[in-house]
């Protein structure tokens, strides 16, 4: 039992170090731009392959937005049977990856500091002709730092969220609001495209 307590508290300053960090934020969205969100719904629903990769993770994320009439998830391709639209994922934004190797000897004190790029692409299509599209891209970018420094870092940068070993969760809440916030945003801006999908998604049902 010594032992373990011997591990934890010269483990403890090195897991500190390095699970302090501070990661970027979603562009805030203004209140005018949130009113807009509230006044768009799109009478359709949207078909998701998951089958594909990724898509499975793009059809919770698109489920909790309220914008569409429904969401399918299809087995195989989706055809136009079972959805208006179909939407398939793209890409992720470029993470970043370093490696903590120094923020941890250092036990933090010296930060790890690398580009962060955050979020994803995807496509929204109609099932009969994919050429005609509509490419959500709700991307965005920011600084990833860890260690100590990070607590400097969320002070003075506005776009940025404190996260520690013990308020990891309250960041997730943070970030998950600010990006699904991002993401409607990013949807809406295109409603006049989406809108043309589905205009001639009617016109080929007639």
């Amino acid at each position: 039992m010594r032992l373990w307590k011997l591990i934890f508290c010269l483990a403890a300053p090195f897991w500190g170090g390095c699970g302090v960090g501070s990661f970027p934020l979603a562009p805030k969205i203004s209140s005018l731009d949130k009113d807009a969100i509230t006044q768009t719904h799109f009478n359709a629903s949207l078909g998701i392959a998951k089958e594909k990769p990724h898509n499975a993770f793009l059809f919770s994320e698109i489920q909790k937005l309220g914008l569409f009439d429904a969401i399918v998830l299809a087995t195989g391709e989706p055809s136009c049977l079972e959805s208006d639209l179909v939407v398939e994922f793209e890409n992720y934004g470029n993470y970043a990856n370093s490696l903590p190797f120094l923020t941890g000897l250092t036990l933090g004190f010296f930060p790890t500091i690398a580009d962060d790029e955050r979020g994803y692409i995807f496509t929204i299509y109609h099932c009969g002709a994919p050429e005609k599209n509509v490419r959500i891209d709700c991307r965005y970018k920011g600084t990833a730092i860890i260690g100590w420094y990070a607590i400097i870092g969320s002070l003075i940068t506005p776009n940025q969220s404190f996260i520690h070993p013990f308020s990891g969760r309250h960041y997730e809440t943070q970030e998950e609001q600010r990006f699904y916030d991002f993401l409607k945003w990013k949807i809406v801006q295109r409603q006049e495209d989406i809108n043309q999908l589905l205009q001639l998604e009617a016109a080929m049902k007639n």
